[in-house]
């Protein structure tokens, strides 16, 4: 019997070791060398997208891509280097997939975001054949028009675009009427799991039900509340499923969840559920608006006027003025930074390696791959600050 249980150890631990050594070669380790400078690469594969760190000393440049499957994608590099910058720029399968990457004072900026601040640099750049700048630059030459707004077309992504309209929602291919007459304040609404959710503004001063549009197939269905819930209600955030919707006129705090066409008033006569640092906590009910706290690095990043905490990146934001520096820093390497732009607004959305932002009637993205593009225009979202949108 003994001999059996040893027998029994042994196989798995060898399993064990066997299964180890697979998923560890997910992660692997090459050199590249570019001239006589040796660069050590490091790939991590993640779910659908490529961590990959390219080193020379303490220099680090870390970036990711999304989709590929192959290993040593990055077959070819540029290295160039004066008192002001050092700059990589990786080729992957032998493509342009991002832009050169350029240090500076322990920076990393975009080169196409730093052009003609560096003679010597410009002159180094404008000898490598495969580089152009017009990849990363926007276009917004064509647009394609769905009610008042404007999708163009040259700056399109292989995503769905919604926004929310005054009778319900827009998308880049057709419109979606909800309500019998305009809303101009639907600030009860939001987006979650590729689903859009608005109270019944067809009503005046409380609401029974929900409007839900599947945003898969564009399809209607209602999720109807037990209780009557006041217009003076909120959205607090979003955990997982659930939506958290505060009622300020009747103090009832309710939880949301479209898979199960639910609304549930979660509140006690005192108490309601607040959301900080990764964990619920109970607390006594506020006389104005609170909303959910998402933040986990809240001592780290000190010198930030606010960051955001994303699956694969941290978003800092500092103050200059009237606008904000926006920095990035991956998970994988907390120590190293990377100006992106400067951005009038702290409210962005972000999915994979994209992110989102609108500001003076424009809606806009940023990735690597693409620089910073216009993807939409809506005189609207100039004067009224509840217009939502979603971008999957």
């Amino acid at each position: 019997m003994k001999k059996n249980i040893k027998i029994i150890l042994l196989i798995i631990i060898v399993i064990i070791i066997i299964l180890n050594l697979v998923f560890k070669k997910n992660d692997f380790t090459y050199t590249i060398k570019y001239n006589n400078t040796k660069f050590s690469i490091v790939e991590k594969h993640n779910k659908n997208n490529y961590y990959i760190e390219i080193k020379k000393g303490d220099r680090v440049y870390p970036f990711r891509i999304y989709g590929e499957k192959k290993k040593r994608i990055v077959n070819k590099l540029y290295y160039y280097k004066d008192e002001m910058y050092e700059c990589v720029l990786p080729l992957i399968n032998d493509k342009l997939t991002v832009d050169m990457m350029c240090i500076n004072k322990g920076i990393i900026y975009n080169y196409s975001g730093i052009v003609g601040v560096d003679e010597s640099l410009d002159k180094f750049i404008s000898s490598i054949k495969i580089y152009n700048i017009k990849k990363f630059y926007d276009d917004t030459s064509k647009n394609n028009k769905v009610n008042d707004t404007s999708f163009y077309i040259k700056n399109s992504i292989d995503k769905h675009i919604f926004l929310s309209s005054y009778k319900g929602l827009t998308s880049n291919k057709k419109s979606i009427d909800i309500f019998d007459s305009d809303v101009y304040d639907n600030k009860i609404s939001t987006f979650i799991n590729n689903y859009y959710i608005t109270a019944d503004y067809n009503k005046n001063y409380e609401f029974n039900k929900f409007y839900v549009i599947n945003l898969d197939n564009e399809k209607t269905f209602t999720i109807n509340s037990k209780n009557a819930i006041s217009f003076d209600s909120y959205i607090q955030g979003i955990i997982v499923n659930n939506i958290y919707l505060y009622d300020l006129d009747n103090e009832a705090q309710y939880e949301i969840n479209i898979e199960k066409k639910s609304v549930t008033e979660i509140s006690t006569n005192t108490k309601i559920k607040h959301y900080k640092n990764g964990e619920f906590t109970l607390i006594n009910k506020p006389k104005s608006e609170l909303y959910f706290d998402y933040s986990t690095l809240n001592n780290y990043f000190t010198e930030y006027d606010k960051f955001i905490e994303t699956e694969n990146y941290y978003y800092l934001f500092k103050k200059d003025g009237e606008i904000y520096e926006l920095y990035r820093v991956d998970v994988n390497n907390i120590n190293v930074i990377k100006y992106l732009f400067d951005i009038p607004t702290i409210d962005i959305q972000y999915k994979d390696d994209y992110i989102y932002y609108y500001n003076n009637g424009y809606l806009y993205y940023y990735s690597d791959i693409s620089g910073l593009r216009t993807i939409a225009y809506n005189n609207e979202l100039k004067f009224n600050d509840s217009i939502k949108y979603y971008i999957y």
